[in-house]
C-alpha cells in the first residue's frame, strides 16, 4: 500500500499537481508501520520456521530506515527550497524501491 500511494503521489507530481496531505500522511504512516514490522523481524521471528532476518533483510531494513528519514527530510527541505523537490523525490523513490526489492528477495529466500 505504501508503494502504491508513493507511485500515486509521484504521478501527481509529474502532472504538476500537489498530492493531498491526507494521502501523504497515510503514505508516511504505512511506511512507518512497515519499518516497525521490519524492526521486529530484525530482533528475531517469533516462529523459528520463519527464520530471522538475514542477508538482504538487514540491508532492506537499513534502506527502509533511510527511505523513511529521506521522506521526512524531503518534506522539511522543500518548504524552504522548492526547487530541491525533484532530486529529493528521486532519492526517496530509489531508496524506498530498493528496500522493497530487497525485502521481496528476502521473503522469497525464506519461503523456500
Amino acid at each position: 500500500m505504501t508503494i502504491s500511494l508513493g507511485i500515486y503521489m509521484g504521478v501527481l507530481y509529474l502532472r504538476g499537481r500537489r498530492s493531498p496531505r491526507m494521502v501523504a500522511a497515510i503514505h508516511f504512516l504505512t511506511g512507518a508501520g512497515g519499518f516497525e514490522a521490519m524492526f521486529l523481524l530484525l530482533r528475531g521471528a517469533p516462529d523459528p520456521a520463519w527464520g530471522s532476518l538475514i542477508g538482504n533483510g538487514k540491508l532492506a531494513g537499513l534502506m527502509l530506515a533511510m527511505a523513511l528519514l529521506s521522506g521526512i527530510g524531503m518534506s522539511l527541505l522543500t518548504q524552504a527550497r522548492p526547487a530541491a523537490l525533484g532530486p529529493a523525490l528521486l532519492a526517496h523513490a530509489v531508496v524506498g524501491g530498493g528496500a522493497f526489492a530487497m525485502l521481496l528477495t528476502w521473503a522469497v529466500m525464506v519461503s523456500f
